[in-house]
């Protein structure tokens, strides 16, 4: 589910990135990373999607917004296509929680490494 999305374009990355400053970057990479964190034990819950789906769908709106802007295309689709799902009442919630959860880690491990790489350019260490 989402597969035929890459976890991360670099290229919109790089366009996003060049109009910020790099502690923005920084702190937006730390809130799409605390977004998914925020997100994944309503996902794996039992009863979480019936308990608080609103909170759920709030979560995934602000992680989409966030995650596409950057270029985080896979979380972004199916963070908008879960908020939907749940919204309409649809038999695919569960699987595009699943689907979503498995995002959200590709997505973390994208963002922290990203993040790692802005703060070495904004200190200045030559990576080559």
């Amino acid at each position: 589910m989402g597969g035929e999305l890459p976890v991360f374009d670099v290229e919109m990355f790089d366009r996003t990135a060049a109009f910020l400053a790099s502690e923005m970057v920084v702190s937006y990479l730390d809130n799409i990373v605390t977004l998914g964190e925020s997100l994944l034990p309503g996902l794996r819950g039992l009863n979480a999607l019936t308990s608080n789906e609103s909170g759920l769908v709030d979560l995934a709106h602000k992680l989409a917004g966030s995650a596409g802007m950057f270029g985080f295309k896979r979380v972004a689709s199916l963070a908008c296509r879960f908020e939907r799902a749940v919204e309409t009442g649809s038999a695919d919630v569960s699987l595009l929680a699943g689907g979503l959860g498995v995002a959200i880690e590709a997505t973390r491990e994208a963002a922290l490494m990203f993040k790692s790489h802005q703060v070495i350019q904004e200190v200045g260490i030559d990576l080559h």
